[in-house]
């Protein structure tokens, strides 16, 4: 028998789905269940999960006190839980009793589906599967911010040389102009062997923001402290007025164990 979601074969006639989505329906519901704190959190539209991270996003626009496409998924959650209790349980208009449990709340449907009986029984299970993934993958993209790529250094390539990014614990990045595969740990050593070696001027944010590149953990305010405390000593200033540091000299000051990558000298 072919399944109606994933379209593999299984010996069973009973089921409509292979176990492996028998238990994806069975447990879709439970996340859902679990994640409707978090998502009722997202309503209110001035949190913003980034903080104050520079990676943190700024509306163009003054946001509304309420996020709409998070009432609108919330609503659309609790429509199809409804819709499926009464497809497990069939509708009585003379019994109203029979659609308590899906009137009760939300998190009490979405867990009577999840232990229904007749669940995985249902002729039309793959279409139920197919909803419910739609909603998990809805849910998490709200709930579940990503880890954006940051500058790693240049490509390797000696013809290419564009900058590469990846996300934190990401062992490979592929150059999105050659094409090549290189290691995240040799591409942010190679960034780290030219910034040794050269006479680059910049200011403590700056050598910061280059120096997390490589791998350091290391802010302004730190390089500041070594600053006030001698340890750095400013070069010249710019049209600005603001000191200019050699970033050999701050490395300097910096400790020889760094976390860059698994595989790194610690």
């Amino acid at each position: 028998m072919e399944c109606q979601h994933c379209h593999h074969t299984y010996q069973d006639e009973t089921h409509p789905l292979c176990p492996a989505c028998d238990l994806t329906l069975t447990l879709d519901p439970l996340r859902l269940c679990v994640w409707l704190d978090p998502l009722h959190a997202s309503l209110d539209a001035t949190v913003h999960p980034g903080g104050h991270q520079p990676t943190r996003v700024n509306l163009p626009n003054a946001p509304t006190p309420i996020r709409l496409d998070v009432l609108d998924l919330l609503d659309t959650i609790d429509a199809t839980a409804r819709a499926m209790w009464r497809r497990l349980e069939g509708v009585d208009a003379l019994d109203w009793r029979r659609d308590a449990p899906a009137a009760t709340s939300l998190r009490r449907s979405l867990m009577d589906i999840s232990g229904h009986p007749r669940l995985t029984l249902l002729a039309d299970a793959g279409m139920w599967l197919d909803s419910l993934d739609r909603l998990c993958a809805l849910t998490l993209a709200i709930i579940d911010i990503p880890d954006r790529p940051k500058p790693i250094g240049h490509c390797p390539n000696p013809l290419c040389g564009v900058q590469l990014n990846a996300i934190d614990g990401q062992g490979k990045v592929t150059c999105p102009v050659c094409g090549g595969e290189w290691h995240v740990a040799d591409v942010r050593l190679a960034l780290l062997e030219s910034l040794a070696g050269s006479e680059r001027l910049l200011t403590l944010a700056e050598c910061a923001r280059l120096l997390g590149e490589c791998g350091y953990h290391v802010t302004r305010k730190q390089l500041q402290h070594r600053r006030d405390r001698g340890l750095l000593t400013p070069q010249t200033n710019d049209s600005k007025g603001r000191q200019l540091f050699r970033v050999r000299d701050v490395m300097a000051t910096l400790p020889a164990r760094f976390d860059a990558a698994p595989g790194w000298g610690r």
